[in-house]
């Protein structure tokens, strides 16, 4: 099990000025000490490993540890020099891991015996109790996010955020925390009140995750978190339907900026009570804005995500931020993913990043709808709209190259977001459905694209309804067998619109 995990991305080396907070060398805390580091390397995925930093001569300090990639759970060691300026930590370490190993760029180095050596730019934050830092390969071009937490830190002493629940699998959930100090992780569970099963992890973090496994199907099960002698209240949740059950699930977004009005639409959401919910991006105004998650996000779901496990998936505002990826944890690389839920298969992409033919998303995405041939409903959900009225209009990249999969796939329904309104398009036995009425300011309807100088009208737009309909909401997903209905409740109540597919 991996604690917590930051997502990496390609970084130039003449962005590392914009990464970094400099600060006179005196105000610096010292950080010596014992620490938890995770991350993401790009090629390998998520990493976690335990390191020693130790002071030297000066400023100077050296870097000792050792852990586990992710994917096939290789091991490797770390060492490596570094130098504190103010609050900005710079280092240059080798990693090494196994040659047995099959991780991508690291692989060949490693089987050289040499290692890959890795600079990184820390920001220091607080007392000296935690620091995220921007990565890059010396030689290989790849790069990313870290996170590194003192594990001498203070105890817990409340839970700031959660607990939330995540990943919803046959027989299977994860439950996630947040503390304001590291400790110990403890899930109690069952399936009464009285609890009476425990999943406990000892290491010490300040965000936590926890697998619950081996649930009974469509069962009520309660649970409470604990972190040393900080525990939250009891709360429930019910495990996932069998296949051929009928179930019902929730797809929303853009709901960042307006925390009164995310309010209203989650507590709407709760009301309807699906299984699980799938957000189409946009959840923060900025990612990397660690305070924002708490207000935009955390605060107004609060009351829902304890109880109905959420898949997220990124929008243009997260910016691959490593606290996207150190809160949440989805399954596959966590930007896209797919699970299947009831006779059904979801699909969740990426549209920050490239998906062309040839690259890595687009391999996966032919794969992975080659392989859910056999189910019954294929549904898709991303950012950027494929097609849009409001005043994004069209993503061009996204017809050119997903379109065509999606028809040779049979694909049903895609949910996007992006353009601040509703709006159900239809094209060749697919419904497009925009959902960006999560919270957002709306968006009035519009047939010029504002980057465009020429008018294009959504020649496959439905229905559409935006700021003139004031048109927040939430789409509210019924599917029974062979038949599926979609109702979109608007804030407070009401239906904005409603459709149905018969196979």
């Amino acid at each position: 099990m991996i604690p917590r995990k930051a997502a990496w991305v390609g970084c130039a080396a003449a962005a590392f000025a914009a990464c970094v907070a400099l600060a006179h060398a005196d105000e610096a805390p010292e950080i010596a000490g014992d620490w938890h580091s995770s991350g993401r390397e790009f090629a390998a995925g998520a990493f976690t490993a335990d390191v020693a930093i130790a002071a030297a001569e000066g400023r100077h300090y050296t870097v000792a540890g050792a852990g586990r990639y992710r994917r096939g759970d290789q091991p490797y060691t770390v060492a490596g020099d570094g130098v504190r300026s103010g609050k900005t930590f710079r280092l240059t370490r080798t990693v090494a891991v196994g040659a047995a190993d099959r991780l991508g760029d690291l692989h060949a180095a490693a089987a050289a015996g040499d290692g890959k050596r890795v600079r990184a730019v820390y920001t220091i934050s607080g007392d000296g109790d935690r620091m995220t830092g921007v990565l890059y390969a010396v030689a290989g071009g790849f790069g990313g996010y870290e996170t590194l937490t003192k594990t001498r830190a203070a105890r817990a002493s409340r839970i700031v955020k959660g607990p939330y629940l995540q990943n919803l699998e046959r027989d299977a959930i994860t439950v996630l925390w947040e503390t304001d100090g590291a400790g110990p992780s403890r899930v109690d569970f069952g399936t009464s009140a009285a609890l009476g099963q425990t999943v406990e992890d000892a290491r010490p973090v300040t965000l936590h995750e926890v697998r619950l496994a081996g649930l009974p199907p469509d069962t009520t099960h309660h649970y409470r978190v604990a972190t040393g002698t900080v525990a939250s209240a009891t709360f429930s949740f019910r495990s996932a339907k069998p296949r051929g059950a009928p179930f019902r699930f929730v797809a929303y977004g853009d709901s960042r900026t307006s925390l009164g009005m995310h309010r209203k639409v989650a507590r709407d959401i709760g009301a309807s009570d699906p299984a699980f919910i799938l957000t189409v991006g946009d959840l923060v105004e900025d990612g990397n804005n660690y305070d924002l998650w708490q207000q935009d996000f955390f605060d107004p779901l609060r009351d829902v995500i304890s109880r109905i496990p959420i898949f997220t998936t990124l929008g243009n505002h997260e910016r691959h931020s490593n606290n996207y990826f150190n809160f949440f944890a989805l399954p596959g690389n966590e930007s896209w993913y797919s699970f299947d839920y009831g006779d059904a298969h979801f699909i969740c992409l990426d549209s920050n990043s490239p998906y062309e033919a040839g690259t890595e998303q687009y391999r996966w995405l032919e794969a992975d709808l080659a392989a859910a041939a056999a189910a019954t409903w294929k549904f898709v959900w991303f950012h950027h709209p494929v097609f849009s009225s409001g005043q994004h209009g069209d993503t061009d990249r996204a017809k050119t190259l997903l379109v065509p999969l999606f028809e040779r796939h049979h694909v049903d329904v895609v949910w996007n977001g992006h353009d601040h309104d509703y709006e159900r398009n239809f094209k060749d036995g697919i419904y497009y459905v925009v959902t960006g009425g999560g919270g957002v300011p709306l968006y009035p309807r519009t047939v010029s694209h504002a980057h465009w100088s020429f008018w294009r009208a959504n020649r496959y737009s439905q229905v559409f309804k935006g700021l003139l309909e004031g048109a927040w909401h939430h789409c509210v997903v019924e599917v029974n067998g062979r038949t599926l209905t979609m109702r979109v409740v608007r804030v407070g109540g009401g239906e904005l619109d409603s459709v149905s597919i018969t196979k």
